[in-house]
C-alpha cells in the first residue's frame, strides 16, 4: 500500500510540474498578446500576474470558469492531493513500526 500511495504521489508531483510549467506559458502568452511590457511583467512576478489575467479574462468575457481559470484550479487540487497522500503516507509508515 505505501508503494501504491507513493506512485501516486509521484505522478501528482510530475503534473503539478507539467501544468505549472503549462500555465506559466499560457500566462506569458497572453500577457504576450496584450503588450511586450505587460509579458515582462508576467516574466518578473508569475503568481500575481496569473490572478491579474485570471480577473482581466473574467472582467472582458464574464466567464469564471475560463481556461485559464480551470487549469489554475486544477493545479491546486493536484497540491492538495500532494499534500494529503504525503500525510496519509506518513501516517501509514508510523503505524507500520
Amino acid at each position: 500500500m505505501h508503494q501504491f500511495l507513493g506512485a501516486i504521489f509521484i505522478i501528482c508531483m510530475v503534473s503539478v510540474f507539467i501544468l505549472g510549467l503549462a500555465i506559466y506559458l499560457l500566462t506569458l502568452y497572453i500577457a504576450y498578446l496584450s503588450s511586450l511590457f505587460a509579458m515582462l511583467l508576467s516574466l518578473i512576478f508569475p503568481f500575481l500576474s496569473q490572478l491579474y489575467w485570471i480577473w482581466h479574462i473574467w472582467s472582458v468575457t464574464g466567464v469564471f470558469f475560463n481556461f485559464l481559470t480551470l487549469i489554475c484550479l486544477g493545479w491546486v487540487g493536484l497540491v492538495v492531493a500532494m499534500i494529503f497522500l504525503a500525510v496519509i503516507g506518513d501516517s501509514y509508515a508510523y503505524a507500520r513500526r
